[in-house]
């Protein structure tokens, strides 16, 4: 990306495993490395969580105060 930021954009799969406050900062590091995006997949949240869960809204607002585009992998079904 940084070779070429005029030509390439970088989505990011976010890591639900960790802590909110570890998602929010997986965000912003990406984005001061020129990711533009992030996608959510609920197949990677643990078992018996959700996307809607602490790590899921605490993301997914900040994805939003970065202006980050945000896109869902839905290879399972979306089952929030």
């Amino acid at each position: 990306l940084s070779k070429h930021p005029g030509r390439l954009k970088g989505m990011c799969l976010l890591d639900p495993t960790g802590s909110p406050e570890e998602a929010v900062a997986q965000l912003e590091n990406l984005q001061k490395e020129g990711y533009v995006g992030v996608r959510f997949n609920p197949g990677l949240w643990p078992q018996g969580r959700r996307m809607d869960d602490a790590v899921g809204m605490a993301a997914f607002k900040r994805a939003g105060e970065l202006g980050m585009a945000v896109g869902f992998m839905c290879f399972k079904g979306l089952d929030l």
